[in-house]
């Protein structure tokens, strides 16, 4: 009997690890855990006109430095700079994985919107982003930069980092999408080294594209609404988001409603 239970004892533990050694789980190695848009100043613009109820200028003003979602659900896109696109990705295997490259994918640009502006200027840098793309430079391929927090310098990030996920654990990336002469949608495509296998995953916002935009003058655009440290000021005594004509307009001083 002895024999019986060790022999069925060691025939179970050799399957089990026949089956961790030899047999790798099915389905994609990495998941997108979350998605989140973590858009603030210096604000947001809208493809046609938007002219905000007095209901809806009231809860704009009460969302206060969480207006970015409020704006993004009726439509609005984020300006250059305003916008953090927060990554979580998902390890589904019992060994390490690593994040290679990040790709720009189903990009589309054309004229920076011109509908409504919804200005929030910022009041300084907080710092640097950890992956960036430029969508100004003079390629179809936009490439994942990083910046050196010492020097300033950017460089190809997947040339010299990469992102490593543990063993069922997750890793978060922070990305920014910079353009100064139009604007754009578009998502990603992360490629994960599974042993011998290059997967790549698809990242975009929940079915949607990300989208950004270049800023306009002023002039340009058919309303505007003016906030954060806008307002609040010897110039512009009011609080909150307050409406202004954008062909007068001057970036400091602002008419009382």
């Amino acid at each position: 009997m002895l024999l019986a239970v060790v022999g069925s004892f060691f025939g179970l533990f050799g399957e089990t690890l026949y089956k961790k050694i030899f047999e790798r789980p099915t389905g994609p190695p990495v998941r997108v855990d979350r998605v989140a848009l973590d858009i603030s100043e210096p604000g947001m613009a809208s493809s046609g006109k938007m002219i905000l109820s007095a209901e809806e200028l009231q809860q704009l003003n009460t969302a206060e430095q969480h207006f970015g979602p409020w704006l993004h659900a009726k439509g609005a896109t984020a300006l250059d700079g305003a916008q953090t696109i927060r990554v979580t990705l998902g390890n589904r295997r019992d060994t390490p994985l690593r994040v290679v490259a990040l790709d720009m994918v189903d990009r589309t640009c054309g004229p920076p919107l011109s509908g409504t502006l919804f200005e929030s200027p910022t009041a300084g840098d907080e710092g640097v982003t950890e992956i960036a793309f430029d969508l100004d430079l003079d390629t179809s391929d936009p490439t994942a930069t990083g910046t050196d927090p010492d020097t300033g310098d950017t460089f190809d990030f997947f040339d010299k980092l990469e992102i490593r996920l543990e063993p069922k654990g997750q890793a978060s990336i922070d990305i920014v999408v910079h353009t100064l002469r139009q604007a754009c949608t578009f998502a990603f495509e992360a490629t994960v080294l599974d042993g011998k296998d290059e997967p790549r995953l698809r990242i975009d916002h929940h079915g949607k594209p990300f989208s950004v935009t270049a800023r306009r003058a002023y002039q340009d655009y058919q309303a505007l609404y003016v906030g954060g440290v806008a307002t609040g000021s010897a110039e512009c005594p009011v609080r909150g988001w307050v409406a202004q004509r954008p062909d007068t307009y001057d970036g400091i001083h602002c008419t009382l409603p």
